[in-house]
């Protein structure tokens, strides 16, 4: 390929450095596979991942590389049938890190924005490689550095601040708001970055911190504050001083502090006033920095750098060529796994009457159907008996976990129906969920090894939050084919631990079963 540009085939909904990638790579852009509402006709199904890709070759062009982006808003209801190198380039990965980790095994390659995630791979399956966001700097007003008399916002900030999907962030910027309001002029909330950034003095950001319900205890994050996302570099890239939360190693990489930006404790409302206050009595010291964020942005981290160094990447992909495909059956219960799970959690999405939302579950149940049937692999026969209770069936879940536990003694089986009787039994949903989880979770060996268990449980909580229930009553009432178990609580084996255990201060729910009364 010396002296040739690469052909890509750009899949999804394209990031940021997907235009300045189109000036060195030669890119064919398959936008969407997914099925669309039109006001007059209703859902209209669009051509599936393998058909699209599939018409592009029959024009003519034959691509080295299909880079997806956004894996998850594909429709992968032929995806089995495309046979090229694949790669993925993940973003917001923070956010549901297991499940992109679990599906990212199903692409010859991988792109992260965070070198935080070393434990992406943890056998170093696939390769892995790193590239950071960056600032679009085509920007008409990013390429001159904005005086002072041009700035009306002493401190700004741009992104969602509604309490219900955001509340640390919201409740962050009302008290600061509060603290600022009538001494200096502040914009907080949606707006166009590029205006209001442009604009301001101070940009006080406010970095990602993810949680997950899974890990072994609620204090456990990522190893450390990401302290990096885009408003990083559109602050500096539009020439306001940033001040961000607590920054990481992820952060100290790209940029110094006190140099190109200054910090405040992440939540500490005071130490963010601090420094607004300083930093505004100090306009010298503030326009420094706020320059040398600037000047810096302007090196090296803006997106026509970035896509020299993704073309790279991706020539080092295509060099290395096909890595060893995953057996059908494991990439069908992967991808089931993956789909099913942003249907239910996806918020854009997670309305049953979303056309998205059914389309993901029609694929996740046909995926995971066709892994039971063809390969009987029993972790996806025990999946099945979910979609019973997602449309509000729970008796029909049940009898599918029972005769799937009896039958194989899956694991995963077992879980749902344990899961689905403390639903039952408990007087409070939130305290059978609070429960199960406390007794069950504390097992997890690391935030970045998350097995299939796991996975599936963080599934039932979704569910079971949304399925109607009754008062309390007894599991034996609601679910007489429920068979007896005869240790309390069931063991549960881990193949990556390789050993079998019962979760540590186990919970009785005073569940009857089989005509007992125990714990589950």
């Amino acid at each position: 390929m010396t002296g040739s540009k690469l052909k890509v085939i750009s899949v999804g909904p394209p990031k940021a450095i997907a235009p300045f990638l189109d000036k060195v790579v030669e890119l064919r852009k398959i936008l969407n596979t997914c099925p669309q509402a039109d006001a007059s006709e209703g859902w209209r199904p669009s051509p599936g991942l393998g058909q699209s890709i599939a018409d592009l070759s029959k024009s003519g062009f034959e691509a080295d590389l299909i880079l997806f982006w956004s894996p998850f808003a594909n429709d992968y209801s032929d995806w089995e049938k495309v046979d090229r190198l694949q790669a993925c380039f993940w973003e917001d990965i923070a956010y549901s890190f297991p499940w992109q980790s679990s599906m990212a095994r199903l692409f010859d390659a991988n792109i992260v924005e965070l070198t935080d995630l070393s434990s992406f791979y943890p056998n170093g399956e696939r390769p892995l490689a790193y590239c950071p966001l960056a600032f679009p700097g085509d920007a008409a007003h990013a390429r001159r550095f904005p005086p002072e008399t041009e700035r009306p916002h002493d401190v700004a900030f741009v992104g969602n601040l509604d309490p219900a999907s955001k509340p640390q962030r919201a409740d962050f910027f009302r008290r600061l708001e509060g603290r600022l309001a009538g001494r200096f002029r502040v914009f907080f909330g949606r707006g166009q970055v590029e205006d209001v950034f442009a604009r301001a003095k101070i940009v006080c950001n406010f970095s990602t911190r993810p949680t997950w319900a899974y890990l072994p205890s609620p204090a456990c994050h990522l190893p450390h504050n990401l302290g990096i996302n885009p408003r990083t570099f559109e602050a500096m890239g539009f020439g306001a001083m940033l001040l961000t939360d607590s920054p990481s190693p992820e952060l100290h990489r790209l940029f110094r502090e006190g140099e190109h930006f200054v910090t405040y404790e992440h939540l500490d409302v005071d130490g963010a006033v601090a420094q607004i206050e300083k930093h505004l009595s100090e306009p010298p010291r503030r326009l420094a920095v706020a320059r040398a964020g600037w000047l810096e942005i302007q090196r090296a981290h803006t997106y026509d750098v970035r896509a020299g160094h993704l073309a790279g990447i991706l020539a080092e992909i295509v060099a290395g060529g096909r890595r060893a495909r995953l057996p059908l059956n494991e990439r069908r219960f992967l991808l089931g796994l993956a789909l099913l799970r942003q249907a239910l959690h996806d918020p854009s999405t997670a309305d049953s009457a979303s056309h998205l939302y059914r389309h993901r579950i029609s694929i996740a149940r046909r995926s995971l159907t066709a892994s039971a049937r063809e390969a009987a692999d029993p972790r996806s026969r025990a999946m099945l008996p979910l979609f019973d209770a997602i449309e509000g069936r729970p008796q029909a879940a049940a009898a599918g976990w029972t005769e799937i536990w009896q039958a194989q003694n899956c694991t995963l089986a077992a879980t749902g129906l344990e899961v689905l009787l403390r639903w039952a039994g408990h007087h409070s949903q939130a305290e059978a969920m609070a429960d199960w989880r406390r007794a069950r979770l504390a097992t997890a060996r690391s935030p970045f090894l998350i097995d299939d268990e796991l996975r599936f449980l963080e599934l039932l909580f979704i569910v079971f939050q949304r399925v109607p229930r009754d008062s309390p009553r007894p599991a034996s009432e609601l679910f007489p084919q429920a068979p007896p178990f005869t240790c309390v609580p069931v063991p549960y084996f881990y193949p990556a631990i390789g050993r079998e255990f019962s979760p540590p201060n186990p919970i009785h729910a005073g569940v009857q079963m089989g005509g007992s009364e125990v714990g589950v």
